[in-house]
């Protein structure tokens, strides 16, 4: 489980006087970039506790803010979620670990080439079977979109992407 999910120990491993806690989105800057459309604009002045409390998740992000002051060592995911834990969470992380694919550990190109084709051939054979039942399109033309479950549709552009997608689609 990331911070994001109010665990305080993803990367919580026992080791004596060590503690560690990975933070892939803080709680308050979820809430705040779904609802603002010029979060990062206004984030060097958010009160976050204030804010927290706002969203009713004040409880969550309280013990998100005292495991990032707690752990020995304090990570995120990329420069965005550090600067977001800064003015969030009241502290800079000391590391950032990177999250997704590393292309670079396949020691050739072709290898994640091959992954690539197997992969895209499992999820063909899903949606034959999903939509192929009522109608059929051609699946080298088809532009597969796929997102996390962070509910930030309307940040992420997905809401306008959905609404112009169906109504191209309806006629």
């Amino acid at each position: 489980m990331d911070g994001g999910g109010g665990g305080a120990a993803d990367c919580a491993f026992e080791n004596p006087g060590l503690d560690c806690f990975h933070d892939a989105r803080d709680f308050a800057g979820r809430y705040l970039a779904s609802d603002m459309p010029d979060f990062y604009a206004q984030l060097p002045n958010i009160n976050a506790d204030e804010m927290a409390g706002k969203y009713n998740i004040y409880p969550r992000f309280a013990i998100e803010k005292a495991a990032a002051h707690a752990a020995t060592v304090f990570t995120t995911v990329s420069q965005v979620t550090s600067y977001e834990a800064e003015k969030l969470l009241g502290r800079q992380p000391d590391m950032i670990l990177p999250n997704g694919l590393n292309q670079q550990r396949f020691a050739a190109l072709h290898e994640f080439q091959n992954l690539h084709r197997e992969y895209k051939e499992t999820i063909h054979e899903f949606v034959m079977g999903h939509f192929f039942q009522s109608y059929s399109f051609d699946l080298d033309k088809t532009l597969y979109l796929f997102t996390s479950g962070r509910y930030e549709y309307r940040n992420k552009g997905w809401t306008c992407l959905s609404r112009r997608s169906i109504s191209s689609i309806s006629g």
